[in-house]
């Protein structure tokens, strides 16, 4: 029961950290000249 749920977790903490990753990288390609 705890393994699955620390399982849930981190997979909800990497599709989090995936789509924040994904945005920014997204931003990065249209406006570089914030991240120079």
């Amino acid at each position: 029961m705890e393994m699955s749920a620390l399982f849930a977790d981190s997979s909800r903490f990497l599709a989090a950290a995936g789509t924040a990753i994904g945005v920014s990288l997204g931003l990065g390609t249209q406006d570089s000249c914030i991240f120079r």
